[in-house]
């Protein structure tokens, strides 16, 4: 089996993929970012690297081209695992840098490891001519279209979840002021009729005396 780095900013993203693939029986390591990632791949050498896009200090593309254009790395075989992936520039720019697959998040397990022995059985993709069109400044500007693309995603995905949680806080505000209309405690506040009460027995008893047509007790005294 392959030893396998994961590049994902996203905690849980981490450690789902890394589960799959140990239970697959491969060697796993794991990096925050791009630039723990590319540390870790030059000190261990893995077969392929997982990455993410978007991410914080260093990116999926410039961790792609930092692996390709490196001797000791440029072997390395690389996957997109991403949520936002943008048109056909993004796709362009990963074939460029060398990118083998890219797989759109949430992918199901059987096509992942379907993916990662592909990619393992195969020949790591060669990267263009980096020095032509890919500078960094250009790999800069496709970055920020991106992430300009999902930023309108991402807010919205945002306004989803405040408006979530504050359906939520309705709900149970309703649910409280419903149980507390219903409490014994609630009633006896609100002077619910007690039918044992001398008075409340008289005026029963009254009500009834003239349904019968009968004098009332107050009547005869």
């Amino acid at each position: 089996m392959a030893r396998i780095l994961i590049a994902d900013d996203h905690r849980a993203n981490r450690e789902a993929l890394a589960a799959l693939l140990e239970t697959a029986g491969h060697e796993v390591l794991s990096a925050p970012e791009g630039s723990k990632a590319l540390e870790l791949a030059r000190s261990h050498r893995p077969e392929l690297v997982i990455t993410d896009v978007l991410m914080p200090i260093m990116d999926g593309y410039e961790l792609t081209r930092r692996l390709k254009l490196e001797p000791q790395t440029a072997g390395i075989s690389v996957i997109f695992y991403t949520a936002y992936f943008g048109g056909q520039d993004a796709k362009e720019l990963a074939a460029a840098l060398g990118v083998a697959r890219v797989l759109v998040k949430p992918s199901d397990n059987a096509a992942i490891l379907r993916a990662v022995g592909e990619v393992l059985s195969a020949r790591p993709a060669a990267p263009a001519d980096t020095r032509a069109d890919l500078d960094r400044e250009h790999l800069r500007l496709m970055v920020d279209q991106l992430l300009e693309k999902t930023g309108a995603l991402e807010a919205q995905q945002q306004r989803i979840e405040r408006m979530n949680r504050t359906l939520a806080m309705l709900s149970a505000i309703r649910h409280c002021s419903r149980k507390r209309a219903a409490s014994p405690s609630t009633r006896a506040a609100f002077g619910s009729p007690r039918w044992d009460s001398p008075t409340a027995a008289g005026a029963l008893s009254s009500r009834r005396a003239r349904a019968k047509g009968a004098p009332s007790a107050s009547s005869s005294a």
